[in-house]
């Protein structure tokens, strides 16, 4: 959801509902990039041109996002506006906001907050929680910032991000009211493993955003046959370590990739085969 924030920032160029009633411009991100372009020491170092005018292919890139809205980047403007007088301080808000929402929703340990050092990315322990409580009012504001008409997100972007606020909070409420959890991770609440699929189907069908059946139906057949090549290369690792380990017999690794080769080829042709029958039938 923040990924989809930044890059409907970076299209829309500016937002004028925010939190604090400020307005963020994506101009002032560019301005700081250019004032710091021509320095050998940048502060705001994560800034490139790949982050402010990215290809089409890397627009929905996580890394870029991320890089946009960093601590790095919004500690830089925070530093211009106040020693430089730069009209930048709305736009780090606004930053602030975006980092808060992605620490909060993508805890996946029990320690990360105490290996970054940030209260924000601590699991939820208790009903009583800030992180719930600033779900909840992240929720009322996205409602009240889609009823104004003005700038901001996608019709659709505002229903997801108040419907994944809401329903994290409420989740959480009741696997420790409920449930008596100890904590809840909510970084394991999402749906990253099924988009990791789908990203997969598309690059194997040309890195396109767009596929057809039959490249959905030929890729998951692929996929399919790789995982098996992986249990079976797992295996015969396992094996061959056993063989050495009992009759003290080191075997040459080029035996190991011949043998993954031809089972691999021997399962492209039984897939294949397989493939045929079906549609003779």
């Amino acid at each position: 959801i923040s990924k989809t924030c930044i890059i409907t920032f970076r299209h829309v160029k500016s937002f004028n509902v925010l939190p604090k009633g400020c307005v963020a411009k994506f101009q002032d991100i560019v301005d700081l990039h250019n004032l710091e372009s021509s320095m050998a020491l940048k502060k705001a170092h994560r800034l490139t041109p790949a982050v402010l005018s990215p290809k089409s292919v890397e627009k929905t890139s996580v890394k870029l996002a991320a890089s946009l809205s960093c601590y790095s980047t919004r500690d830089v403007l925070l530093h211009y506006a106040e020693h430089e007088n730069k009209p930048w301080h709305e736009t780090a808000v606004f930053i602030t906001f975006v980092i808060i929402i992605w620490n909060v929703m993508n805890v996946k340990t029990s320690s990360k907050g105490k290996c970054q050092l940030d209260i924000t990315m601590d699991p939820v322990r208790s009903s009583a929680d800030l992180k719930l409580q600033f779900l909840d009012e992240c929720a009322d504001f996205l409602k009240r910032w889609k009823e104004s008409k003005k700038p901001g997100l996608s019709r659709e972007t505002f229903f997801a991000m108040q419907h994944t606020c809401k329903a994290l909070a409420e989740c959480a409420h009741y696997l420790l009211d409920r449930r008596a959890f100890n904590y809840v991770l909510l970084g394991h609440l999402q749906s990253d493993g099924i988009e990791s699929r789908f990203g997969w189907l598309r690059q194997l069908s040309g890195a396109c955003c767009f596929i057809s059946v039959k490249q959905f139906l030929d890729s998951n057949r692929k996929i399919r046959a790789i995982s098996l090549l992986i249990s079976v290369r797992l295996d015969l690792l396992i094996s061959i370590r056993y063989n050495v380990i009992k009759n003290h017999v080191i075997r040459k690794s080029w035996l190991t990739f011949y043998e993954l080769l031809f089972i691999f080829y021997f399962i492209l042709f039984v897939k294949r085969q397989i493939a045929k029958t079906r549609l003779r039938r």
